[in-house]
């Protein structure tokens, strides 16, 4: 757990609440949290809308670092566009 936050970028946030967290980091709080429970398929819907260029930087690098022995699902993202 204590990885996944340092991961994330929030380790100085880890006391805080989820509705106290600007948009960018409860958006990559909530990518940690789909990662958390060692499911073998995670579906993301747009995991990066609507935020900064830096946050959207962090939470691609994330989902690399997690990708290993599962299955991502990104439903909103068009690759044939």
């Amino acid at each position: 757990m204590d990885q996944m936050i340092q991961d994330v970028g929030l380790l100085d946030k880890r006391k805080d609440l989820a509705k106290n967290l600007s948009g960018g980091m409860q958006r990559k709080l909530s990518v940690a949290i789909a990662f958390v429970g060692g499911s073998t398929v995670v579906i993301l819907d747009e995991p990066t809308a609507g935020v900064d260029p830096y946050a959207r930087r962090g939470i691609w690098e994330l989902l690399l670092k997690y990708k290993r022995e599962r299955v991502s699902l990104f439903p909103g993202l068009d690759l044939f566009e």
